[in-house]
Parts: C-alpha cells; sequence; structure tokens
C-alpha cells in the first residue's frame, strides 16, 4: 500500500513514515492539508490510505478529510492529534475517518490502523 502523511511537523511526518516502511508500505508526504490535498488528487488511485494530522496550516485534518470525501468515500483515512480534546473524535468519524491516533504514537497503534487499511484492500 502507498501510505500518504500529511503532517506539518517534519520529524513526525519522518517517524511516521519510518514507521510504516518498517512494516512494508511505501510513503507519500505532505506539509499540509493543501499540499495533502495536491497530493491525493495527483495520486488517486494509488495512494492507499490517509494519515492526517488535525491541526495543521492551510488546511486542518477536518476539512483535509471533507475534501477527500466530496470524491472519495473508500480510502481509509486516520486523524492525529496531539490535543484529541473532547469531541474531537466524533467529529472526525462523522466527517469520514477511518480511524483516529493520539499523538505520540506507538508502534502498535500504528499498525492497528494499518490493518485497517490492509483490510478494505484485500
Amino acid at each position: 500500500m502507498k501510505i500518504l502523511i500529511v503532517d506539518d511537523s517534519p520529524d513526525i511526518r519522518k517517524t511516521l513514515a519510518l514507521l510504516i516502511r518498517c512494516c512494508g508500505h511505501e510513503t507519500a508526504l505532505a506539509c499540509d492539508g493543501q499540499e495533502g490535498l495536491n497530493a491525493f488528487e495527483r495520486g488517486q488511485g494509488e495512494i492507499s490510505m490517509i494519515f492526517t494530522d488535525n491541526d495543521m496550516p492551510n488546511m486542518n485534518g477536518l476539512d483535509l478529510i471533507k475534501k477527500i470525501r466530496e470524491t472519495d468515500s473508500y480510502v481509509p483515512v486516520c486523524l492525529m492529534s496531539g490535543l484529541m480534546e473532547e469531541g474531537l473524535e466524533k467529529k472526525a468519524l462523522d466527517a469520514g475517518a477511518s480511524a483516529t491516533l493520539s499523538k505520540p504514537m506507538e508502534l502498535k497503534d500504528v499498525r492497528e490502523v494499518l490493518q485497517i487499511g490492509e483490510a478494505i484492500h484485500s
């Protein structure tokens, strides 16, 4: 699978990409929601799953999920946040997220979310 990682933190993008590649998947990276949307639109059909931060410049993760759902109801999306405030998980799921993760994440958490994407694509 090819996984799109959308996060404004270079350290989180690199770390998450490493974890995902260790699980045997390819990665593509974007530094904000608008860049993530552009990358998804360019790679639609190639992108198997998306991990997106919520708090980012230009477009937040919830808005990114809503934009993606306008054209693709199939691709799994995981919303990540360092501040999973009350109600954010429900908003994410209502917007079309397949899963949510609180930062910092552990490898086991990432693997669990990847299993959602693998199940959909098998």
